[in-house]
């Protein structure tokens, strides 16, 4: 029996890319670089212009006044759900109702102030420290079901009073207020809405979601809708081939249905289940997820039987 000598085969060289090829590629190379340079341009421009919104916005031009006191507004808390949103109060006397050895009041004084919802009575006596406080503000004219494009408005106002030592009547204190409209997911606008004479005044609010509140949200609409259409093609592509599918496709799908929940739970500031953003993506994701999911099982198990 005459034997047969296997002959190695040859690896064929490796090709390099033409130049043509070449120049493309470095071509597309240096778009990508220029378009993820921009979108880092604008993240960071976009970031520092919410810190310049963060400086304070004054109320009543007399807190540099002889005898005033400026109270620092800065936002606690925003719950969209409640309609409300919690400033803090803190007082610097400043002038003659300052004592510069104790940092206290040196005349008695009563706070005055209102939020739409909530009302503050507060005293300062003298020689006692003017301690924070906290005033509730009711946000009206939006609906949380609207997110991320609700829109809320509200406002506050105040006053102070002083009562000398020994002397019963009531003079007003000039009382201005520093407002820092910033708050991690929203965008506060504030305006002067009302000065009451030379002591207090009252502020008008508009509260939004922020730039990067909306954009993620956006982003995980597209990554649902696009996950979820990706499994429908493949679902359709499988009825066109005659082997069963895989059922690694199946667990895969299965696993989407309920990753999408959690993703939703992931957006900032997510409102219950039914608001716009579940009707543009979110439920539109779960049913295309599960009736690709249907489909892969019925062919699977359909195709199966003939194996």
């Amino acid at each position: 029996m005459q034997e047969t000598l296997a002959v190695p085969l040859e690896t064929p060289p490796a090709r390099s890319p033409s130049p043509r090829r070449r120049r493309a590629l470095i071509a597309l190379l240096a778009v990508f670089g220029l378009v993820l340079a921009g979108a880092y341009g604008l993240a960071l421009h976009a970031y520092q212009t919410s810190t310049e919104n963060a400086a304070p916005m004054y109320v009543g031009e007399w807190y540099e006044a002889e005898g005033s006191v400026l109270a620092q507004a800065t936002v606690v808390s925003v719950d969209q759900g409640k309609g409300e949103m919690v400033l803090r109060l803190e007082f610097y006397p400043q002038g003659s109702v300052l004592d510069p050895s104790t940092g206290h009041p040196t005349v008695n004084m009563t706070l005055s102030a209102f939020g739409g919802g909530d009302s503050v009575q507060k005293e300062f006596r003298v020689g006692n420290p003017m301690t924070p406080t906290d005033l509730t503000v009711r946000l009206y004219g939006g609906h949380v079901s609207d997110y991320p494009f609700d829109r809320h408005q509200g406002s506050f106002g105040f006053y102070m009073t002083g009562y000398p030592d020994g002397d019963e009547a009531a003079l007003a204190v000039p009382l201005s207020i520093a407002f820092v409209p910033t708050f991690p997911g929203w965008t506060i606008g504030a305006e002067t809405s009302e000065l009451y004479e030379d002591h207090g005044g009252a502020v008008q609010l508009t509260v939004e979601r922020s730039a990067l509140t909306k954009g993620v949200a956006a982003f995980i609409w597209v990554a649902m809708l696009v996950l979820a259409l990706g499994s429908m093609a493949i679902a359709v592509a499988t009825l066109f081939r005659s082997d069963p599918p895989e059922s690694d496709l199946l667990g895969y799908m299965g696993a989407l249905l309920f990753a999408f929940p959690a993703l939703r739970e992931a957006s900032p500031g997510t409102p219950p289940l039914g608001a716009l953003s579940d009707f543009i993506a979110f439920f539109w994701a779960e049913g295309l997820v599960a009736v690709a999911l249907v489909i892969m099982v019925t062919v699977w198990l359909r195709r199966q039987r003939y194996q």
